[in-house]
């Protein structure tokens, strides 16, 4: 199991630019290394995302696209 957190706090920004980062961030340049580290891996098989700051309904595979990175939710949005 790998740690999500706050990796990514707005995703329809940072998956497309995974170097954006903030205040929120303590070390932004730590913060911008490790996202792009535990995006990449997330795109090997059977590999999914859940949880925080994810749209509804918060369960993706996440997909290489252009420079950055895609959600692929599992069901449709809610509501």
């Amino acid at each position: 199991m790998l740690a999500w957190g706050d990796t990514v706090h707005v995703p329809t920004l940072q998956f497309d630019r995974p170097s954006v980062s903030w205040e929120l961030d303590g070390n932004q340049s730590q913060a911008r290394v490790a996202r792009a580290a535990l995006l990449e891996q997330l795109t090997q098989p059977h590999h999914f995302v859940a949880g925080a700051h994810l749209d509804s309904p918060g369960i993706a595979r996440v997909t290489p696209s252009g420079d950055g990175y895609a959600l692929e939710y599992l069901a449709p949005a809610i509501g």
